[in-house]
């Protein structure tokens, strides 16, 4: 699957391309955050991952859908801001946006 990686850091793309190795997706990463002006990034992949300070809310998440993104996952350890930007989804599918728990580690 085709993942657009937003906020992509170099330390998580190491990482992430480690783990990925033996599920063969292919990660296509940018530095930019998510947001209203750079949602046009990912039309076309099926899921996106965003990180806590990323835009995710109705308006970029119509555009998603319209882009053909059925998944939005969450690469941190709390997915709150993103849960309560979502809230504001009521006119975009029900399915969209999921926390995805990528790594597991103490909050300290």
């Amino acid at each position: 699957m085709r993942v657009a990686m937003f906020s992509a850091k170099s330390y998580e793309r190491t990482l992430l391309d480690e783990l990925n190795s033996g599920h063969r997706h292919e990660l296509v990463y940018f530095d930019t955050l998510l947001g209203r002006g750079t949602v046009s990034l990912a039309a076309g992949f099926p899921a996106v991952s965003v990180v806590v300070n990323d835009v995710v809310d109705r308006d970029v998440l119509k555009q998603l859908a319209a882009g053909g993104t059925k998944l939005v996952a969450t690469r941190s350890t709390g997915g709150s801001r993103a849960r309560r930007q979502g809230r504001a989804r009521q006119a975009t599918p029900p399915d969209l946006m999921r926390d995805v728990q990528l790594a597991r580690w103490p909050p300290h």
